[in-house]
């Protein structure tokens, strides 16, 4: 689609509004974080952090991206032996593109390089994906489960958790189905894509569910399960050696609180890195341990940068390896629709 008198295609304006609202949002909670905060301060204490913690939060963070991608390749049914170097490639470009471009561009792209990998269909391949954010928010809510016995959640905190778990248990629900039900979904499919005269409706929800019964197999379950875990004990590992750098005294109860608080903030679509709500949620986060502002902030400007350097090093790396044009995404949605 091209512009008509000299207006955006509706998709493209969609995504200029997403843009602008994600920069806005960005902008009123770094305001936020940063209000009354002696930058000075602040400046010194990030000066005096803790070199060696901090070496060994960015290799910990590495080693989180390469676990996101052993249990990716586990969802996409693919040999442990096969291409995992390739897939942690595929994965840490994905990331580097969703912290610098909207609605989410970067799984698309995932999407589309992991295909040509596994010969898997686009919509199959979506379907791993779901799996995926819905085992990090499982993780998130299991974690939040196990604080509740040793720290009194605020109640600021309470109402995004309830709302993760209704989405939760209503994606158990439709797993369950989808690997009990396989005659019945696939009949409603068809009468749906028939209806609908779309018979591409039919491949690409019968792939994507495909990827749900996945998920029925035992093997596969504990292997996420265990995937799942480790992710989530290297996010709170991350958070626990900064405090470290920083000689904040908290253990790993308030390194797991922040992994939660940061879980539900950066779902929140922002500008470019999240610049800004992650820096309010780690302070926000903190504010309940009555941790000084100036060394919240600073904290949570640490942790970011721990967070993001080796993506953006890496991603942009690969993504140069890649040797893609500013027209890739183009060509990847087109992929899109024409495989499913």
């Amino acid at each position: 689609m091209t512009a008509v008198d000299g207006q955006l295609p509706t998709g493209q304006r969609r995504s200029t509004r997403g843009y602008w609202l994600g920069l806005a949002l960005s902008g009123v909670c770094l305001t936020a974080a940063i209000w009354g905060v002696d930058l000075k301060r602040t400046l010194e204490m990030a000066s005096a952090a803790q070199a060696g913690y901090v070496g060994l939060g960015l290799a910990v963070v590495v080693l989180t991206l390469f676990a996101k991608a052993r249990r990716w390749q586990i969802l996409m049914g693919a040999p442990a032996d096969q291409a995992t170097l390739r897939v942690f490639k595929i994965l840490t470009t994905g990331v580097f593109v969703n912290a610098f471009l909207p609605a989410r561009l970067g799984d698309v792209y995932r999407v589309f390089l992991a295909g040509e990998l596994q010969g898997q269909t686009k919509s199959y391949l979506a379907g791993t994906l779901v799996i995926e954010k819905m085992s990090d928010l499982a993780a998130l809510l299991v974690t939040a489960l196990a604080l509740m016995f040793s720290l009194a959640l605020p109640a600021w905190l309470v109402v995004p958790l309830r709302g993760a778990l209704l989405v939760t248990l209503g994606f158990l629900t439709l797993l369950c189905i989808a690997a009990g039900k396989k005659e019945g979904l696939q009949r409603i499919l068809n009468r749906l894509s028939g209806r609908l005269k779309l018979a591409w409706l039919n491949d690409a929800l019968t792939n994507g569910l495909r990827s749900f019964a996945m998920v029925s197999q035992k093997q596969t379950r504990l292997k996420l399960i265990f995937w799942m875990a480790l992710i989530t004990i290297l996010g709170a590992l991350t958070n626990l050696l900064v405090f470290w750098a920083l000689h904040i005294e908290l253990g790993i109860g308030a390194a797991f609180f922040v992994l939660v608080v940061l879980m539900i903030g950066i779902a929140v679509p922002a500008s470019v890195g999240r610049i800004g709500v992650f820096h309010y949620a780690a302070v926000l986060a903190l504010s309940v341990f009555d941790v000084p502002r100036d060394a919240a902030f600073t904290y949570a400007t640490v942790l970011h940068l721990v967070v993001t350097l080796p993506t953006v090093i890496l991603g942009g790396i690969f993504l140069w390896q890649e040797k893609l044009s500013q027209g890739f995404l183009n060509k990847v949605c087109g992929s899109l629709f024409k495989n499913r």
